[in-house]
Protein backbone atom coordinates (compact mmCIF):
# COMPACT_ATOMS: atom_id res chain seq x y z
CA UNK A 1 0.00 0.00 0.00
CA UNK A 2 0.81 3.71 -0.62
CA UNK A 3 0.60 7.12 0.92
CA UNK A 4 1.11 10.14 -0.71
CA UNK A 5 1.00 13.59 0.62
CA UNK A 6 0.57 16.08 -1.75
CA UNK A 7 1.40 19.86 -0.81
CA UNK A 8 -0.35 22.18 -3.19
CA UNK A 9 0.34 26.12 -4.51
CA UNK A 10 -2.10 28.81 -2.94
CA UNK A 11 -3.81 29.65 -6.03
CA UNK A 12 -4.65 25.56 -5.98
CA UNK A 13 -6.65 25.78 -2.90
CA UNK A 14 -10.08 25.68 -4.70
CA UNK A 15 -9.16 21.84 -4.57
CA UNK A 16 -10.09 21.79 -0.67
CA UNK A 17 -13.22 23.20 -1.40
CA UNK A 18 -14.89 20.82 -4.04
CA UNK A 19 -14.29 17.25 -2.91
CA UNK A 20 -15.88 15.97 -6.55
CA UNK A 21 -13.01 17.77 -8.30
CA UNK A 22 -10.39 16.59 -5.51
CA UNK A 23 -11.58 13.06 -6.56
CA UNK A 24 -11.05 13.95 -9.97
CA UNK A 25 -7.39 15.24 -9.48
CA UNK A 26 -6.54 12.20 -6.98
CA UNK A 27 -7.51 9.47 -9.62
CA UNK A 28 -6.09 11.41 -12.51
CA UNK A 29 -2.97 10.11 -10.74
CA UNK A 30 -3.69 6.35 -11.12
CA UNK A 31 -4.32 4.55 -14.71
CA UNK A 32 -7.89 4.65 -16.13
CA UNK A 33 -8.06 1.01 -16.20
CA UNK A 34 -8.26 0.39 -12.49
CA UNK A 35 -11.10 -2.16 -11.40
CA UNK A 36 -11.52 -3.21 -7.85
CA UNK A 37 -8.91 -1.01 -6.26
CA UNK A 38 -9.82 1.30 -3.46
CA UNK A 39 -8.16 4.91 -3.78
CA UNK A 40 -8.99 6.90 -0.93
CA UNK A 41 -8.35 10.40 0.16
CA UNK A 42 -8.60 12.71 2.90
CA UNK A 43 -7.89 16.40 2.61
CA UNK A 44 -6.30 18.51 5.68
CA UNK A 45 -5.28 21.94 6.15
CA UNK A 46 -2.81 22.68 3.62
CA UNK A 47 -1.98 19.25 2.33
CA UNK A 48 -4.13 16.54 0.90
CA UNK A 49 -2.86 12.28 1.92
CA UNK A 50 -3.93 9.97 -0.11
CA UNK A 51 -3.99 6.04 0.15
CA UNK A 52 -4.08 3.37 -2.52
CA UNK A 53 -2.71 0.04 -3.90
CA UNK A 54 -0.46 0.99 -6.50
CA UNK A 55 1.77 3.47 -6.69
CA UNK A 56 0.42 6.66 -8.08
CA UNK A 57 2.47 8.91 -10.89
CA UNK A 58 1.92 12.44 -9.91
CA UNK A 59 3.99 13.61 -12.80
CA UNK A 60 1.20 13.09 -14.91
CA UNK A 61 -0.63 15.53 -13.14
CA UNK A 62 -1.12 19.31 -13.67
CA UNK A 63 2.14 20.44 -12.28
CA UNK A 64 0.77 24.28 -11.53
CA UNK A 65 -1.24 22.31 -9.21
CA UNK A 66 1.08 20.49 -7.22
CA UNK A 67 4.14 22.50 -5.05
CA UNK A 68 5.34 18.82 -3.83
CA UNK A 69 4.84 15.56 -3.25
CA UNK A 70 5.95 12.40 -0.99
CA UNK A 71 5.11 8.95 -1.97
CA UNK A 72 5.95 5.83 0.49
CA UNK A 73 4.80 2.33 0.76
CA UNK A 74 3.73 1.35 4.32
CA UNK A 75 2.87 -2.41 5.02
CA UNK A 76 0.52 -3.09 7.52
CA UNK A 77 1.14 -5.23 10.09
CA UNK A 78 -1.17 -4.90 12.75
CA UNK A 79 -1.76 -8.18 15.58
CA UNK A 80 -5.29 -8.66 18.04
CA UNK A 81 -4.79 -7.18 20.74
CA UNK A 82 -2.57 -4.27 19.60
CA UNK A 83 -3.64 -0.73 20.51
CA UNK A 84 -3.41 1.97 17.67
CA UNK A 85 -4.18 5.86 17.45
CA UNK A 86 -6.29 7.22 14.67
CA UNK A 87 -7.37 9.78 12.77
CA UNK A 88 -10.65 9.19 10.74
CA UNK A 89 -13.21 11.98 8.68
CA UNK A 90 -15.86 9.84 7.68
CA UNK A 91 -19.34 10.47 6.42
CA UNK A 92 -21.43 8.49 9.49
CA UNK A 93 -24.65 7.08 7.67
CA UNK A 94 -27.81 5.19 8.67
CA UNK A 95 -29.70 3.63 5.76
CA UNK A 96 -33.48 4.11 5.85
CA UNK A 97 -35.71 1.65 4.29
CA UNK A 98 -38.05 2.54 1.28
CA UNK A 99 -40.53 1.06 -0.14
CA UNK A 100 -39.29 -1.03 -3.43
CA UNK A 101 -36.14 1.07 -3.28
CA UNK A 102 -32.79 1.08 -2.05
CA UNK A 103 -32.59 2.49 1.11
CA UNK A 104 -32.17 6.30 1.54
CA UNK A 105 -29.00 7.67 3.49
CA UNK A 106 -29.16 9.95 6.40
CA UNK A 107 -26.53 11.68 8.16
CA UNK A 108 -26.34 10.33 12.19
CA UNK A 109 -26.26 13.56 13.82
CA UNK A 110 -25.34 14.42 17.76
CA UNK A 111 -22.50 12.87 19.21
CA UNK A 112 -23.71 9.94 20.93
CA UNK A 113 -25.06 8.93 18.07
CA UNK A 114 -21.88 9.28 15.80
CA UNK A 115 -20.19 7.69 18.72
CA UNK A 116 -22.70 4.66 18.68
CA UNK A 117 -22.43 4.47 14.73
CA UNK A 118 -18.30 4.07 15.25
CA UNK A 119 -18.69 1.46 17.57
CA UNK A 120 -20.89 -0.54 15.28
CA UNK A 121 -18.21 0.03 12.34
CA UNK A 122 -15.88 -1.30 14.80
CA UNK A 123 -17.52 -4.48 15.56
CA UNK A 124 -18.06 -5.14 11.98
CA UNK A 125 -14.75 -3.83 10.96
CA UNK A 126 -12.43 -5.93 13.70
CA UNK A 127 -11.79 -2.94 16.52
CA UNK A 128 -13.09 -1.33 19.56
CA UNK A 129 -13.01 2.28 20.20
CA UNK A 130 -11.21 2.77 23.69
CA UNK A 131 -11.00 6.72 23.74
CA UNK A 132 -12.71 8.23 21.26
CA UNK A 133 -12.88 12.35 20.69
CA UNK A 134 -15.57 13.72 18.75
CA UNK A 135 -14.50 16.94 16.59
CA UNK A 136 -15.71 19.14 14.12
CA UNK A 137 -19.11 18.11 12.13
CA UNK A 138 -19.43 19.52 8.86
CA UNK A 139 -22.23 19.88 6.05
CA UNK A 140 -20.71 19.60 2.59
CA UNK A 141 -21.78 20.88 -0.27
CA UNK A 142 -19.90 20.19 -4.08
CA UNK A 143 -20.79 20.92 -7.35
CA UNK A 144 -21.00 18.06 -9.60
CA UNK A 145 -21.74 18.62 -13.80
CA UNK A 146 -25.60 20.14 -13.56
CA UNK A 147 -26.33 19.11 -9.17
CA UNK A 148 -24.84 19.54 -5.98
CA UNK A 149 -23.34 17.14 -3.74
CA UNK A 150 -24.12 17.28 -0.16
CA UNK A 151 -23.04 15.24 2.69
CA UNK A 152 -21.84 15.72 6.18
CA UNK A 153 -18.60 14.59 8.06
CA UNK A 154 -17.40 14.15 11.62
CA UNK A 155 -13.43 13.94 12.41
CA UNK A 156 -12.95 11.40 15.03
CA UNK A 157 -9.82 10.80 16.74
CA UNK A 158 -8.64 8.46 19.94
CA UNK A 159 -7.51 5.07 20.59
CA UNK A 160 -8.79 1.41 19.37
CA UNK A 161 -7.81 -2.02 20.71
CA UNK A 162 -7.34 -4.24 17.69
CA UNK A 163 -9.51 -7.75 17.85
CA UNK A 164 -8.95 -8.93 14.42
CA UNK A 165 -6.26 -8.20 12.49
CA UNK A 166 -7.06 -9.37 8.93
CA UNK A 167 -10.94 -7.51 9.14
CA UNK A 168 -9.20 -4.36 11.29
CA UNK A 169 -6.22 -4.25 7.46
CA UNK A 170 -9.30 -4.80 5.42
CA UNK A 171 -10.93 -1.79 6.88
CA UNK A 172 -7.78 0.57 6.73
CA UNK A 173 -7.38 -0.40 2.91
CA UNK A 174 -11.41 -0.36 2.08
CA UNK A 175 -12.18 2.79 4.27
CA UNK A 176 -15.21 3.38 6.79
CA UNK A 177 -18.26 4.81 6.40
CA UNK A 178 -19.81 6.29 3.30
CA UNK A 179 -18.83 9.03 0.97
CA UNK A 180 -15.30 7.53 0.61
CA UNK A 181 -15.17 8.85 -3.13
CA UNK A 182 -15.49 12.45 -1.55
CA UNK A 183 -12.27 12.12 1.15
CA UNK A 184 -14.30 10.31 3.38
CA UNK A 185 -13.41 7.28 5.34
CA UNK A 186 -9.46 6.68 5.19
CA UNK A 187 -8.24 5.74 8.81
CA UNK A 188 -5.17 7.59 9.36
CA UNK A 189 -3.46 5.21 12.28
CA UNK A 190 -0.23 4.63 14.25
CA UNK A 191 0.81 1.93 16.02
CA UNK A 192 1.00 3.04 20.21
Amino acid sequence: MFISKICFFSFSKRLHYNPYLMHKFVMSAFPDNLQQERILFVVKNDFVLVQSPIKPDWDKVSHDVIEKYFVKEIEQNFQCGDTVQFELTANPTNNLPSKGKRGVRRFVAGEQLQLEWLMKKGSANGFVPVQIEIGNSSKIIAKKKNHNICFGTVDFKGYLKVVDSLKFENALVSGIGSAKGMGCGMFMVIKK
